[in-house]
């Protein structure tokens, strides 16, 4: 179920559609006419205000939150609201994303209790989710990782091929293990290098497709 919200350059509401319009934001119900500082709790509207004044001011944003009742999830876009290509306003479109909250809750737990490091990337190579082991096989803290280039966890002098072949698995993706028959390295914060086996595997996600990497040092077994 998608509400909409537009307020004018005041930010007193003008219009207020659907029937969960008030659910993201505040208990009070969301009526056209009222300000909306005056539906928020100060501890809500110290996050919603900035939000709003930066889409009177032409901006957009995007953020997830936790409804009022903090039972559902809410995916808001704030932006400007234009009338005859002048901007008039603000609104905000919420939609509902709790059972995708849930599902990508249920599969970053199944990630982070994996015995390998693993990194899920995007079809363009952006690491969008890593587990604890990853953390410490590479030295990383997450907040390193993600966002960035899975080619950072590669040697400088493999970039150029790491990209070829992860271009080429993304043309036909499917389970399999990656480098069979040569020798991976990866590549720690220090920079120091390592043996690795690694396996790749395909998600399906509402958002396109990520590809998962099972990463293992097998220093070991080299010995």
């Amino acid at each position: 179920e998608v509400s909409v919200i537009v307020f004018d350059l005041d930010l007193r509401c003008v219009v207020v559609a659907g029937q969960t319009a008030a659910a993201p934001y505040s208990a009070t119900a969301v009526v056209e006419g009222c300000l909306i500082a005056d539906v928020f709790s100060a501890e809500r509207w110290l996050f919603w205000e900035p939000l709003c004044r930066t889409a009177i001011g032409g901006g957009s944003n995007s953020v997830q939150v936790r409804g009022v009742d903090a039972a559902r999830w809410y995916c808001v876009e704030v932006g400007p609201w234009h009338v005859g290509g002048v901007v008039a306003g603000g609104l905000a479109v919420a939609r509902d994303i709790t059972e995708r909250k849930r599902a990508q809750d249920r599969v970053e737990g199944l990630v982070e209790s994996a015995p390998d490091a693993l990194v899920v990337a995007d079809d363009r190579g952006v690491i969008v989710m890593v587990n604890g082991q990853t953390e410490r096989l590479f030295g990383y803290d997450r907040d390193e990782l993600l966002g960035n280039q899975v080619e950072m966890l590669v040697p400088k002098a493999e970039h150029r091929r790491h990209i070829e072949r992860r271009s080429s698995y993304s043309a036909a993706p499917r389970f399999r293990k990656m480098g069979v028959g040569i020798e991976l390295r990866g590549r720690r914060k220090d920079g120091s290098e390592f043996p690795v086996e690694i396996s790749l595997s395909p998600l399906a996600t509402d958002d396109g497709m990520l590809v998962s990497s099972a990463i293992r040092d097998v220093s070991e077994r080299r010995v």
